[in-house]
C-alpha cells in the first residue's frame, strides 16, 4: 500500500513538472534555431532586412505629413490678414486705403489655411516686400484663429515724382511705393518735376522700395522739408523743378508756387553754394514773396530768392530789383 501510494505521488509530482520541463525544451530549440540562422545569416541578408524596415519607417513618415497637412487644412480657421500699422496717426493716414486693401490682397492670395505651411508665409513676405512700403523684409505670422499678423517698418509718402507723363508716388528717401491698379498719389502731396533719370528698375521693372537715381529728387525732398517749417508758406509751394538740377551741371532747385510763379531757391539747404545767402534769409525771402502786401509770385520772370536781395528776372539783360529786407 505504501508503495502504491508512493508511485501516485511521483507520478502527480511529474505531471505537475511537465509544464516547467515542456518550457525549459521549446526554449532549448528555439536558442537552437536561433544560434542556426544567424550562423547562416549573411551580411547581404542583414543588410536586405534593414533596407526594408528603413523604406518601411520612410513610407510611414512621407505619408504622414500630407495626411497632417490635410487634416489641418481641414480644421483650420478662415484667413484674417492684420497688419501692425505705423504708430504716428500722419504716417498710418499716409497709406490710402486702396493701398491697404492692395496690401492685404498680397497677403491672402499667397498665405493657404494649412498652419503648417512655411512656404506660403515667405511667399506672403516677398510680395509685401517687392510693394516698396516696408524698409526691409516686413515679419509675416501666424497667429490664433487663423490670424496672419504683419508687422514691419513703414515708409512714409512724401512727394510725387512725375516724370514724362506718369506719376510715382516716393517716400522721405525718394524711392517709389506701389499703387493698386488705376491707384492715383494724393492730390495734395508735393510733386518733383523734371528729375534727371526714370525711376529706378529692376529686370526691367521698376525697382520699388530703391532709392531714385541720381540724388536730385532727394535734394527735391530735403527742400520740401525745409519749407514744411514754415507753415505760413508751405501750402503755396505746389512742387520743385529740377529741370535746372543735374543735367544743367548744377544743383539748382526752384519752387513752383499755387499761383505758378517760379522762385530760384539755389543749392539745397545741405549743400550751400558760394555767393548764396543762408537758409535761414532764404526762407525770409520766400515769405515776404508770398505773404506781401502785394503778392510777387506770379507767372513769367523767376523770382531769385538766393540772392541777398530779391531778384525778379525780366529778361537776360536786364533784372528789376525788389528789395524788402
Amino acid at each position: 500500500m505504501a508503495k502504491a501510494g508512493s508511485s501516485k505521488k511521483k507520478a502527480a509530482a511529474v505531471y505537475e513538472d511537465e509544464p516547467g520541463r515542456l518550457g525549459e525544451a521549446l526554449g532549448r530549440a528555439w536558442d537552437g534555431v536561433s544560434l542556426g540562422l544567424g550562423a547562416a545569416m549573411s551580411n547581404a541578408t542583414r543588410l536586405i532586412i534593414a533596407a526594408t524596415v528603413l523604406a518601411i519607417a520612410i513610407g510611414w513618415m512621407t505619408g504622414l505629413t500630407p495626411l497632417k497637412h490635410a487634416v489641418a487644412a481641414q480644421q483650420a480657421d478662415p484667413i484674417k490678414v492684420v497688419f501692425v500699422w505705423p504708430a504716428s496717426n500722419a504716417a498710418a493716414q499716409g497709406i490710402a486705403p486702396a493701398v491697404r486693401a492692395d496690401l492685404e490682397q498680397r497677403v491672402l492670395g499667397a498665405v493657404t489655411v494649412d498652419p503648417f505651411d512655411r512656404g506660403s508665409l515667405e511667399r506672403a513676405r516677398a510680395a509685401l516686400e517687392a510693394s516698396g512700403w516696408f524698409r526691409g523684409s516686413p515679419i509675416v505670422r501666424r497667429r490664433p484663429g487663423g490670424v496672419i499678423q504683419v508687422r514691419g517698418a513703414w515708409r512714409t509718402p512724401a512727394a510725387v515724382v512725375v516724370h514724362g507723363s506718369a506719376e510715382y508716388l516716393v517716400d522721405q528717401d525718394g524711392a517709389p511705393l506701389c499703387l493698386p491698379i488705376g491707384g492715383k498719389p494724393g492730390a495734395k502731396l508735393y510733386r518733383i518735376e523734371h528729375p534727371w533719370s526714370g525711376p529706378p528698375e529692376r529686370e526691367g521693372a521698376i525697382a520699388y522700395g530703391e532709392a531714385w537715381v541720381g540724388g536730385d529728387v532727394q535734394m527735391a525732398i530735403e527742400l520740401l522739408k525745409t519749407i514744411a517749417t514754415k507753415s505760413s508758406v508751405a501750402s503755396q509751394i505746389r512742387a520743385v523743378d529740377l529741370s535746372n538740377c543735374l543735367g544743367s551741371g548744377s544743383n539748382e532747385l526752384r519752387l513752383v508756387t499755387q499761383r505758378g510763379a517760379t522762385l530760384v531757391w539755389g543749392a539745397p539747404p545741405s549743400a550751400p553754394a558760394m555767393g548764396e545767402v543762408p537758409t535761414a534769409r532764404k526762407l525770409e525771402h520766400l515769405a515776404l514773396v508770398l505773404s506781401g502786401t502785394v503778392r510777387l509770385d506770379r507767372p513769367g520772370a523767376p523770382i531769385n530768392l538766393h540772392l541777398p536781395v530779391i531778384e525778379i528776372d525780366q529778361s537776360a539783360s536786364a533784372t528789376t530789383t525788389a528789395s524788402r529786407r
